[in-house]
């Protein structure tokens, strides 16, 4: 019998009748959906807790890609950009996320980790092993609005929302930017003295989802181009949450890609996961919102970063850096990861997730991302 834990044929997927009988007993008892994939990230393994949660056969999800089953709800950029192998990917076990897949008609929230396995001989990758985890669904479901809550209050897109009547309940610094009025709070404003909101539709009209080119309302007359998306109205308030992508997000966006002229895609599939999350958690997202909304918290984010703002970086900012924070800071700018990075100068991984909160504080970044994003801005060559 078998005594390997990714079976015998891994390189090529195999049967859940060769796997170790006690490896397949520990999975069943195992309160975790266990999975495995192999090179080409399709599952050639999943526990049987998935008839349970799925109502699938784990059979029947052999050979199925991974993204298939299991899709991204970490809320950041690089779930969009690992699919196109943007975002690079260290040997070892890559971070909890929360994801959502959809049971008998509802999303199903859970947290996924992964570990990628390589044959011990040839050091080749054969394949990825993991769990993933979805009860107590109520916590998890808590957890990842909480997470969706964040990222839009203090993201790198513009997002606001809007009552039945069209009336602004909540705005986050980078939409008050994009449209020109930074210093205006709109709470209690009408989006059309800030959108101009093409006849005949209204706000209120507009379905889930919906994309328009738009332009911003500027004392001066002269509006700024914009592509917002509307959703469909949600909760006992009637509120409309509204996406807006600028020309400081598709340079971000650019930067990070290293393409420009993709970034326009790359935020429309950002903006639409968000959206999704959205109508699938807005109870407790927009509770979530307008307590941000009422206590200043959304005002204080620093994204997108100014063009003034880089300048100002570049000179007193990085002037206060160690050497090694600047180096750190430059690899990046360059897309490694934290482990990347750790064997590229010498020092532990979590030496490098220090540094990396130092640098997100010195620049008054978000997260890992935002801070790997204005990076990229400060040394667009990459070390």
């Amino acid at each position: 019998m078998n005594e390997t834990l990714i079976g015998p044929d891994s390189g090529r997927g195999a049967p859940s009748g060769q796997y170790d009988v006690r490896y397949l007993a520990l999975t069943t008892l195992l309160p975790w959906v266990v999975w495995e994939t192999d090179q080409n990230g399709r599952f050639r393994f999943v526990s049987s807790l998935v008839l349970e949660l799925f109502g699938r056969h784990p059979q029947e999800l052999i050979g199925e890609p991974f993204d298939s089953v299991f899709e991204d709800r970490s809320w950041t950029l690089n779930a969009q950009l690992r699919p196109a192998g943007q975002v690079p990917t260290a040997d070892g076990t890559w971070g909890s996320m929360f994801l959502a897949r959809t049971y008998r008609g509802k999303p199903l929230f859970g947290r996924v980790e992964g570990r990628r396995c390589f044959d011990p001989a040839s050091g080749q990758f054969i394949g990825t092993i993991g769990i993933a985890e979805f009860v107590p669904q109520d916590s998890m479901r808590q957890s990842a609005a909480a997470a969706l809550a964040e990222v839009l209050a203090r993201g790198m897109l513009g997002v606001c929302l809007v009552d039945e009547q069209g009336t602004i309940t909540f705005a986050n610094s980078v939409f008050r930017r994009a449209v020109g009025s930074p210093d205006t709070e709109m709470v209690g404003d009408r989006l059309s003295q800030h959108l101009q909101i093409p006849a005949p539709c209204s706000p209120s009209e507009r379905g889930a989802g919906v994309w328009q080119d738009m332009r911003a309302v500027k004392q001066d007359g002269q509006g700024r181009p914009l592509a917002a998306v509307f959703g469909a109205l949600q909760g006992p308030r009637n509120q409309q949450l509204v996406i807006v992508i600028d020309e400081s997000a598709r340079r971000l966006a650019g930067s990070l890609l290293r393409d420009a002229g993709r970034a326009d895609a790359l935020l429309t599939r950002y903006a639409e996961v968000l959206m999704s999350g959205f109508h699938d958690l807005s109870p407790v997202v927009l509770s979530a919102l307008d307590a941000w909304s009422q206590t200043g918290a959304g005002q204080t984010d620093a994204e997108p970063v100014a063009d003034e703002v880089l300048k100002d970086l570049r000179g007193s900012t990085l002037a206060t850096l160690t050497q090694r924070q600047t180096q750190v800071l430059e690899l990046l700018a360059s897309g490694k990861t934290n482990k990347e990075i750790g064997r590229t100068l010498g020092i532990s991984e979590a030496t490098v997730k220090t540094h990396v909160r130092s640098l997100k504080d010195a620049l008054g970044a978000g997260n890992r991302t935002s801070t790997a994003a204005i990076a990229a801005r400060l040394f667009p060559t990459g070390p």
